[in-house]
């Protein structure tokens, strides 16, 4: 009985990941055709706008740019490999890493993104915010913070200076 619990179990999680991958894949043919249908102005054939054909799919604008985006800069301009796409873990990641390559080259792209892959989602955060800031969080004396508080009533988000 062990056994067979061992082997469902173990079923179960390889058929979890390759959903995963298919999610994964799945956000890489939406950006191509929303790029696609929005660069040829495909949408007009049945609605006013972009703007309506995304609100008919019950997309965010944001959401569908930020697919878009990745589509563009890293199958059209990077030319980058599917897999190296998938193991960034989700659009999310993909689309954070963006501005951490800009001004790269195609082969610096690909170089960067393996680096990059084997972080974990804390460590790409902290990446990401070091290459905006152009400090390093671990160099900082964190002098200059503020407090948050949020009010579990009504949801208010108020800061304070510490």
């Amino acid at each position: 009985m062990e056994k067979t619990l061992k082997q469902t179990g173990y079923a179960l999680c390889e058929k979890t990941r390759e959903l995963k991958d298919d999610l994964e894949r799945g956000f890489l043919v939406l950006g191509k055709n929303l790029y696609k249908i929005n660069t040829e102005e495909m949408y007009l054939c049945q609605w006013l706008s972009w703007k309506d054909y995304l609100d008919d799919m019950k997309m965010s604008p944001s959401s569908a740019s930020k697919l878009m985006t990745i589509y563009e800069k890293f199958v059209l301009e990077w030319e980058v490999d599917e897999k190296i796409l998938l193991d960034m873990g989700g659009y999310s990641n993909a689309y954070a890493v963006i501005p951490l390559l800009k001004g790269q080259d195609k082969d610096e792209v690909k170089d960067s993104l393996k680096e990059l892959a084997l972080l974990s989602r804390s460590d790409l955060e902290q990446r990401r915010t070091e290459n905006k800031t152009g400090i390093s969080q671990d160099e900082c004396k964190h002098r200059n913070t503020y407090i948050l508080e949020i009010c579990s009533d009504c949801g208010l988000k108020t800061k304070k200076l510490s």
